[in-house]
């Protein structure tokens, strides 16, 4: 198979099968630690709110990086999926 080009123009190799990438893990972090968040600190309600917040924004900006700017899947593999 012919190796598809990047956003830049230069092929890239296509990935192999089975493989993981550990971007798309992300979730598996956020999600225990949003409510391990609010368990520990519960009795500091600021400090609560600021770190629930802060695990929120940086949730949803890698949520949005993922969706916006990250352009490792081709039209070819999107229609696999």
């Amino acid at each position: 198979r012919m190796a598809a080009p990047s956003a830049s123009g230069v092929p890239t190799a296509p990935p192999k099968r089975g493989e993981i990438k550990l971007k798309y893990l992300a979730p598996l972090i956020y999600a225990p630690m949003l409510p391990c968040i609010r368990i520990a600190f519960r009795k500091q309600p600021k400090v609560r709110d600021v770190l629930f917040g802060t695990g929120v924004l940086a949730a949803l900006s890698h949520g949005v990086y993922l969706l916006f700017f990250d352009l490792d899947i081709s039209s070819g593999e999107m229609k696999r999926q």
